[in-house]
Parts: structure tokens; C-alpha cells; sequence
């Protein structure tokens, strides 16, 4: 599916407040926040852009599908109100092993396909872990 209607669809998802929807898209933000593929600065700016990017990868999890980029041109990106940064984005992705190109280039055209790295925080996040709490030096 085209990453920028995964990204409108994300934004749906992350709207209707599905908890494990959004606890993998938090999840996915701090891994590629982690990486260097987002930036740490100005979060409270352009912190909703990342979660709509993040969002998109998991919504491509949750659907099965790969993600798709028709164009490059960051004009065609703006024109349909995404951010332009999602080009540079998603080369990143590439690049550090987030997204793998299914045509064997070294940057984001065509189909990208999900990596086991992201597959496997995704399946994580999913998981609801119960931490038992042990009391110490409570008297009863």
C-alpha cells in the first residue's frame, strides 16, 4: 500500500485509541527515534508527524501489506499533505535495516518490506507483560 495512504490510515487508528495499536506505534517511534532516523529535537513540534510515520509502518504490520513508494518527488508528497521529510525517513529506514528494498537498492523506491527488526518489536509490543511487585520490609 502507498505510504502516504498508510499514513492517513494511521492517523484513523491512532484517533480511535486502540491500545495495542498505539503501544506498538510508541514502541516504533522510540526505535527509530533510537536509530538516528528521527530526530530527538523539537518532539513537541513535530511529534504527532512522527507518530503518523510510525503509525504507517505498524499499519502496514497489522494489514499484511508491503509498503509502497510511487514517487521520490517531494512535490507529489506535498501536493497530497504529507511531510516531505518522509522520503528521507524511510531512505533511513533502508539504511539501517528497518525496511529492506525488495529490487536491491540501497534507498526507498517501489515496494519496501518489513524487516525482522521491526517485526520483532512489533510482536513485542504486543504483548501485555505482568511485572509482579514484591514487597520488601513490610510488616503485616
Amino acid at each position: 500500500m502507498d505510504i502516504v495512504e498508510l499514513i492517513q490510515s494511521a492517523k484513523a487508528r491512532i484517533a480511535s485509541n486502540d491500545p495495542v495499536f498505539n503501544e506498538q506505534v510508541s514502541t516504533t517511534v522510540a526505535l527509530l527515534r533510537s536509530l538516528g532516523i528521527l530526530s530527538h529535537s523539537r518532539t513537541s513540534i513535530n511529534g504527532h508527524v512522527h507518530q503518523a510515520f510510525a503509525g504507517a509502518l505498524v499499519a502496514a504490520y497489522h494489514n499484511q501489506m508491503d509498503v509502497e513508494v510511487y514517487s521520490r518527488r517531494q512535490d507529489d508528497l506535498h501536493r497530497r499533505g504529507a511531510s516531505t521529510r518522509i522520503i528521507a525517513w524511510l531512505d533511513d529506514c533502508v539504511a539501517k535495516g528497518v525496511l529492506s528494498q525488495s529490487n536491491g537498492l540501497k534507498y526507498a523506491k517501489g515496494v519496501l518490506l518489513l524487516s525482522p527488526l521491526l517485526t520483532h518489536y512489533l510482536e513485542y509490543a504486543k504483548v501485555t507483560h505482568h511485572v509482579p511487585i514484591v514487597r520488601m520490609h513490610v510488616k503485616p
